[in-house]
């Protein structure tokens, strides 16, 4: 895995690297998150002038590579116009969290193995799904990491599992590999020796 590729995703700047409405988004210091690191609220979204205020980061995701995206939301009486209305983070248009009302503590979401389609970008919103006009939400301790894939992964295809060879059978085993070079490193520079 990646380290975090989210410009702030703690909050621990502030709002630096986040594109928000002023008016119902701001850091709360005194809503930690479970590690005692900063919360972004979200309240009032009435105030914003929008149904769905939305609070963008300001990474760009590449296409053609996986990610996986975590994060902590928390609510209090967030209370929607329907029952399907909530808080929630996204990987716009490739992932995205469960919806949060009513009141729930600190909740952790992971979302792994999100693939993010070639040629395509990807930016982290948080956001409500319809309209919420009363109550708070909370956000914490947002991470996007893109999946790096090991570099050897092998699977052997002969003998069976259980690695018996016998004796009226082929004696030469018969593997599975994928080696994927390391970034600034070729294939021909490596050899794998089983």
């Amino acid at each position: 895995m990646s380290s975090n590729l989210l410009v702030n995703g703690d909050f621990s700047q502030g709002t630096t690297g986040w594109t928000l409405p002023s008016a119902c988004f701001a850091i709360d210091p005194s809503t930690l998150a479970p590690n005692g690191a900063a919360s972004l609220e979200m309240s009032d979204s009435a105030a914003c002038g929008n149904p769905t205020p939305i609070a963008v980061n300001s990474l760009k995701v590449s296409g053609g590579e996986v990610y996986t995206l975590t994060g902590q939301i928390k609510t209090e009486d967030y209370i929607g116009e329907n029952s399907g209305a909530g808080a929630m983070f996204f990987l716009y248009d490739f992932a995205r969290s469960p919806i949060f009302n009513g009141t729930t503590d600190w909740t952790s979401v992971t979302l792994q193995h999100v693939p993010v389609s070639a040629g395509k970008t990807a930016s982290l919103r948080l956001q409500t799904y319809d309209p919420v006009p009363t109550g708070n939400s909370w956000f914490a301790n947002l991470s996007l990491q893109q999946e790096i894939p090991p570099g050897l992964q092998m699977f052997l295809l002969y003998p069976n599992y259980r690695g018996l060879m016998f004796s009226d059978q082929s004696q030469v085993a018969s593997l599975d590999l994928t080696v994927t070079p390391a970034a600034g490193t070729s294939l021909a520079s490596l050899q794998v020796v089983i």
